[in-house]
């Protein structure tokens, strides 16, 4: 059942990062910060347990986690590692918990999941002037999902959070991956800092095999910030795309980075003695390989670009 919950998703350009910053003012984001913020330590506890981590990584379990509205740089999706301190902005947080919610509550009600490729792609390409009230609507408020709709529906509650945690989990041990292996940021050349992306997704992706974590809702994640990058449809050429991942890019979620993930996914799921993990995870590989496919695919991205730009988000729920 979790395996079907993502058959629908289709790797697509999001958002500008300034949409998800718009949709929840200070008062929102203030009454959901005690709540988002016991979650993640929870979570933070889990995956620092010693038993978990590499044997030289024990320190990690003393790393701060901070947690404001957005970014330093004013990000709201803008998770990150400076100074051995793991920022997880408050906005991203809430994005993603909305994100998972709703689409576990569409999953749970036998509704198509096409529509998310719709929304997602709109909050990339459609200005914010031709929203519903000219403003960008959250994942709830887009899909109708009732407020305290998972507090009724033990089973949706449970996909949801899962696919929540899940997100969050990866988030999460990339960014303490960063810390462990002591990686400068941006002040090291982009082939540099894409490398250390590549090695912090290796730790994570370890880290959750451990932890008997299936990355299913990471997925959602990936699909919720590759449009903060540009991708092969957003430059005039194939050199052109070459030449900015070579000289530019410094954590693109880019074919190269899916690929990667997809790689050792696919090898995890050789390594399994249960049939149904095996499969659940073989799956996620093989779609997150034709999602790499896909966003090197100008055609796919750009009529993506034409259904976002003409579609209208208030139509979303009653697919």
């Amino acid at each position: 059942m979790r395996r079907l919950a993502i058959l629908g998703i289709v790797l697509v350009l999001l958002g500008e990062g300034k949409a998800s910053a718009e949709m929840y003012d200070s008062t929102v984001l203030a009454a959901e910060r005690q709540r988002l913020v016991a979650r993640l330590t929870d979570l933070d506890r889990v995956l620092t347990l010693p038993v978990y981590l590499p044997p030289d990584a024990g320190w990690l379990s003393g790393v701060s986690i901070s947690i404001p509205n957005v970014a330093p740089n004013g990000d709201p999706m803008g998770f990150m590692s400076e100074n051995g301190v793991v920022i997880m902005p408050l906005t991203g947080l809430k994005f993603i918990e909305d994100l998972t919610m709703a689409y576990a509550w569409r999953y749970s009600r036998g509704q198509t999941l096409e529509p998310f490729d719709e929304y997602l792609a709109m909050l990339r390409w459609k200005p914010e002037a031709e929203w519903p009230g000219g403003v960008y609507s959250d994942p709830l408020k887009t899909f109708g999902v009732p407020p305290g709709a998972w507090d009724q529906d033990q089973r949706l509650a449970g996909l949801g959070t899962s696919l929540r945690n899940e997100a969050w989990a990866f988030i999460l041990a990339h960014e303490l991956a960063h810390v462990y292996y002591s990686h400068p940021g941006n002040s090291v050349p982009p082939k540099q800092v894409q490398a250390n992306e590549r090695q912090a997704d290796a730790f994570a992706l370890d880290l959750l095999e451990r932890t008997e974590t299936i990355p299913m809702g990471a997925i959602l994640y990936f699909q919720a910030t590759v449009a903060f990058y540009a991708s092969r449809v957003d430059l005039p050429s194939d050199r052109a795309y070459a030449v900015w991942q070579r000289e530019q890019a410094t954590h693109p979620v880019n074919s190269q980075r899916l690929l990667t993930i997809a790689r050792h996914l696919q090898l995890e799921a050789k390594r399994q003695s249960g049939a149904t993990r095996a499969e659940v995870l073989s799956f996620i590989g093989n779609r997150l390989e034709q999602f790499a496919t896909d966003l090197d695919d100008p055609a796919m991205q750009q009529l993506v670009a034409r259904r976002a730009i003409f579609g209208n988000p208030a139509d979303l729920k009653d697919r």
